[in-house]
């Protein structure tokens, strides 16, 4: 059977994407603080890594880049 593609997605198109490689800091709402490594950002969100799990149900925290305030953010994935 073939698959036909020929029908408006339901995503809309995210922001452009930029490809980067700056290491940053994540606060947990017990205050500790986790290094990630951004790998991409745009003006609506980022990608990061991080060299361990977060704790189950984290959803909300702090993100800080080296000379910027904390700012909130959302995982979304």
């Amino acid at each position: 059977m073939p698959l036909s593609l020929n029908r408006p997605s339901r995503f809309s198109p995210r922001a452009p994407r930029r490809a980067v490689r700056r290491t940053a800091a994540l606060w947990l709402s017990d205050d500790r603080c986790v290094p990630i490594t951004i790998t991409n950002l745009s003006r609506a969100g980022f990608s990061a890594m991080a060299d361990e799990n977060l704790p189950p149900a984290t959803n909300e925290f702090g993100v800080e880049l080296p000379g910027l305030d904390i700012v909130r953010a959302e995982l979304r994935w």
